[in-house]
Parts: structure tokens; sequence; C-alpha cells
């Protein structure tokens, strides 16, 4: 009974939000790239099996070119949320995204291209039949070797929500993907569950589960962390976490996360819906969510551990998002 009450919850949920419909990067050779899905009900002139699929547009200067990622062209189901990584010094763009293949679970991908635009074979990661949503991405470019020293390389830090169907919970989860001579050569995970307190107490309020379901990384200046703030669904707390590469423990090239808990804070209400959920980290750990709703931009902030009153920004014509949120950051950085 309890696995169709499951399954009956998860059909309500909405699939292909917009909190996840695509990503950007400008690289150092001023190539800007973004990656979007497609409805494949909406583009009847192009032949795919997929009810969504993905859709890559490189810019440069006044060129402006499009391709569909193969995989996501020919696999049948779902294909959505994707966010991009890129490697400077081979040229290869890293993609990882979210295959819904069935009717409730889905299942966490990644794909390379190369520097000559060749896409190398799809693959999966992560346990089969559980149910994601809100990837996010973030890179560092510098890792601990054994002897504690800073070394170049490049890493990707994961981050989403998932159900698991084993034990029917929701929670964040973190992987650590290491790229190596181009390529992707190992995924480790990291256990958020062993950085939370051992005494949290239910919720006795309502939760906000469209902020709490949306973990957020941040790097750091010196790209050799990330800052993962993520939320506990039953006590409605949020917490963060300093994730840092390090070489692994055989002293092989495949570098593993460490963590360390820094603070948590109760979760605040902001209503995000459907919205992708964005945030700004400052000193003292000051922090902002706020979301983007076109015509305009609501937010919260964090200050000495208690969040302010939800409030709005308009937007229009004298006053864009960029221009709002480069207000909000200003507004955490030196407030």
């Amino acid at each position: 009974m309890r696995k169709l009450i499951v399954i009956a919850v998860l059909l309500f949920l909405p699939l292909l939000a917009g909190a996840q419909q695509g990503d950007a990067l400008l690289t150092r050779e001023g190539i800007l790239y973004s990656v979007q899905f497609e409805r494949a009900d909406e583009h009847p002139e192009v032949e795919a099996a997929s009810s969504a699929y993905l859709t890559l547009t490189m810019r440069r200067g006044e060129s402006v070119t499009r391709e569909m990622v193969p995989v996501t062209q020919t696999e049948k189901g779902e294909h959505f949320n994707p966010v991009i990584a890129y490697d400077s010094s081979s040229g290869m763009l890293f993609l990882f995204w979210i295959h819904h293949s069935n009717l409730v679970s889905n299942q966490l991908m990644f794909a390379s291209r190369d520097a000559q635009g060749v896409w190398g074979e799809a693959k999966s990661f992560g346990a089969l039949y559980d149910h994601r949503s809100n990837l996010r991405l973030a890179v560092t470019r510098k890792f601990e070797d054994a002897d504690g020293q800073l070394q170049s390389g490049l890493s990707v830090h994961l981050a989403w929500w998932e159900f698991d169907f084993t034990n029917a919970k929701s929670s964040a989860r973190y992987a650590l993907a290491t790229i190596e001579d181009g390529l992707v050569a190992g995924i480790e995970q990291l256990d958020l569950g062993s950085f939370l307190p051992q005494d949290l107490l239910a919720a006795t309020e309502p939760v906000d589960a469209s902020v709490v379901n949306q973990p957020l990384l941040f790097p750091s200046p010196k790209q050799d962390s990330v800052l993962l703030v993520f939320g506990e669904v039953v006590s409605g707390t949020m917490h963060s976490l300093r994730i840092r590469p390090k070489i692994s423990a055989n002293g092989g090239r495949l570098r593993v996360p460490g963590g360390k808990r820094e603070t948590g804070f109760r979760s605040p209400s902001l209503d995000a819906g459907t919205s992708r959920l964005e945030g700004i980290y400052g000193d003292d750990d000051r922090m902002a969510f706020y979301v983007n709703e076109g015509n305009r931009l609501r937010y919260v902030v964090l200050k000495d551990g208690t969040w302010s009153d939800a409030n709005a920004i308009t937007l229009d014509n004298a006053l864009s998002s960029g221009a709002a949120t480069d207000a909000l950051r200003r507004l955490v950085n030196e407030q």
C-alpha cells in the first residue's frame, strides 16, 4: 500500500518544471554555451524518439549554432534539468542531466563533447529506479594532494534532490565527478546524512518544500572547495557543508570529497513554487535566496541566523533582473 501511495504522489510532480529548464557557461575563448530541454510535441519538424530532448547552443560574436544532444534525441522518455561544465585544457564540454524513462523513476546521466564537436557515449550513475529533481552543478579547479598541498585539477560538484523508493524518504544528495585528461575518471558520492545533527526535531510549523528541496552550491574564491547548502525536509532546516576534493586514500589520481559541516538554520518561507531557486553567499554566513518570476524578483536574506521576511523587487524596462540581482548581492556583501 505504501508503494502505491508513493507512486500516486509522484505522478503529480512537475517533471519538467521551470526550475529545471537549462544552464549556461562562458569560456575563456569567448564561447557562450547554453543547454535547454525542448518538448517534442512543440517541434513537429524534429524527428525524435523522446518526448523531451536537449539542445546545445554555441554563441561566439555574431555566430550562433544549435545542435541536438544525440542520445536525448534517440533514447525514449524525457530528458531534462541539464547542467554543463567545461575543461579549458582539453576543450571538452561535460553535460549532466536527468532521464525520465518510465512513469515514476528516473536516472542521472552524463555525456561529453570534444573540441571537434563529437559526442561520447552517454552513461548513467546513481541508484536505479529512484526519483531525482533539481540537479545543480559547480566547478572547482584545485584539489589537495596527499601532503595537503593544492594542485590543479578539475572537479565537478553535483547536488540534487532524491526520493529513495527503498525507504520512502526524500533528501538532498551530492556527488563529485573527477575530470582527468578530458574524461570523467570517476564519480564519488558523499553521505550528507552523516553531517546532520543527531538531535533534529520534527518541524512544528509548515515546511516550504519548494525551498528545502533545491540544494545550492557556492564555489570558493580560491576554487579549492564548494559550500553545499541543503535542506532536511522533516525538521524544515537548512545546513551548510564545506566540501573539498582530495587525493584518494590509495594514492591514485581519483579525487574524493571531504566534508565539514559549517552551520545550520531554519528554512525560510519564500514559496518558490516551480521557479528555480538561486542563492548569494557572503561573509559571516550572510546569505540570500531568491527567485526570478519574470516581472519581479522575490527574495529573503539570512543575517545572524535569522531570515528576513520575503520581499520583492518589481522589474521593468528601467530595472533588469541582472541589475536587481547585483543590488541584492551588494546588500548581502556590504550591509
